[in-house]
């Protein structure tokens, strides 16, 4: 595929059509090398060190990491209840939470602004995270957000 890659980087996409290679490995190739989404992503050194959890918690359960130089702290938000009373929602945990905090933060960096686009809909945002649409993906996503906007997540040096 590296040959590949090459000959479309010195004489383009139709001049490796020409040539006596497989159509289809040549729109592979091609492709791969035009996606937008296979740019560079963007994470915060802390979460290299601490990361969220893998399993959910009880909702109003705290989640508390430490490694050699920092401590993450990550404490359950709440929404208005249907009673009187406030319900915890939980941390963020799993890959969709890990992979919506790099999105967030990829995205921060590239706009240098501290507010994200997500898009005109939940579907379009999935799309740009490379999440396939389809059986639980949904509403997974839209879980984790809702644990990622309503909580709250501090980093904090340790000190020795």
């Amino acid at each position: 595929m590296a040959k590949v890659h090459r000959i479309i980087e010195q004489i383009g996409r139709q001049g490796a059509l020409q040539l006596d290679i497989d159509r289809r490995v040549i729109d592979i190739a091609s492709g791969y090398m035009s996606s937008e989404e296979l740019g560079i992503g963007f994470l915060y050194s802390g979460w290299a060190q601490a990361a969220l959890p893998h399993r959910r918690l009880k909702s109003s359960a705290a989640w508390q990491v430490k490694s050699d130089h920092v401590t993450l702290l990550v404490e359950p938000g709440r929404r208005p209840g249907k009673d009187a009373e406030p319900e915890y929602v939980g941390v963020p945990y799993g890959s969709k939470a890990r992979l919506i905090m790099l999105y967030l933060q990829t995205e921060a960096l590239k706009t240098n602004s501290r507010e994200i686009e997500i898009g005109k809909s939940l579907r379009s945002w999935l799309n740009r995270m490379g999440i396939p649409i389809g059986g639980k993906a949904v509403a997974d996503v839209r879980d984790q957000a809702e644990r990622i906007a309503r909580c709250r997540l501090s980093f904090h040096k340790n000190c020795r």
